[in-house]
């Protein structure tokens, strides 16, 4: 019985303010939908393959001139995005980012386990993207003999102007309005709750 009165009593609280409830509803879908950033530029990826062998001791073992490979690599990707290479690009091409910047945009891999070194450049204006890609390309190929004893270095394959990948940013505009309708929902019946407590008569004995 007293289940059911209760019951009731949220209904009757509900009713009365359901003018409130459905405005904090409005006011969070219309804050959400303002508080999503508009759409975001496109993001574009250009790549170019450099081949590096590094200059082994004939005399190392297989295995031995196995790792001395990988560790010769890792340390080959590791200084692309250093100022050692990264310095030399930024100031040639005539960038206004900073090197911190620039690395935050060169991706390094490696191909497969194999001596390609794979440098991929992310930046919102495509032929930008290219220019960086080729610049560290170059650079490194011209700089890494004075921190590595290397064989050979070659660009492989140059990163091509319209030929950048290109990746769409969508905003999440319908998910953050959803939610902020919820939200204001859920406030509303929370308020309604607090102002029916503290406005409701008080039964003197």
């Amino acid at each position: 019985m007293e289940g059911t009165t209760y019951i009731a009593d949220l209904l009757k609280v509900l009713k009365k303010y359901l003018w409130l409830i459905i405005l904090l509803g409005l006011i969070g879908g219309v804050s959400g939908r303002m508080l999503t950033s508009e759409a975001q530029p496109p993001t574009y990826e250009a790549s170019s393959l450099v081949l590096i062998k590094p200059l082994m001791n004939e005399t190392n073992t297989i295995i031995n001139q196995t790792d001395e490979t990988v560790r010769f690599l890792n340390t080959a990707q590791t200084l692309i995005n250093t100022n050692a290479i990264l310095g030399p690009v930024k100031k040639e091409l005539k960038l206004k980012d900073n090197v911190k910047t620039l690395a935050g945009k060169v991706r390094v891999s490696n191909e497969n386990g194999s001596h390609l070194i794979k440098i991929t450049v992310s930046d919102n204006n495509p032929d930008k993207a290219t220019r960086i890609a080729n610049g560290v390309a170059d650079v490194f190929k011209r700089e890494i003999g004075s921190f590595l004893d290397v064989e050979k270095v070659n660009i492989v394959v140059k990163a091509q102007k319209g030929q950048e990948n290109e990746f769409t940013n969508v905003p999440r505009t319908n998910a953050n309005t959803v939610m902020g309708t919820i939200i204001g929902l859920i406030l509303g019946v929370f308020l309604s709750l607090v102002l029916f407590y503290f406005l409701k008569p008080s039964n003197k004995a």
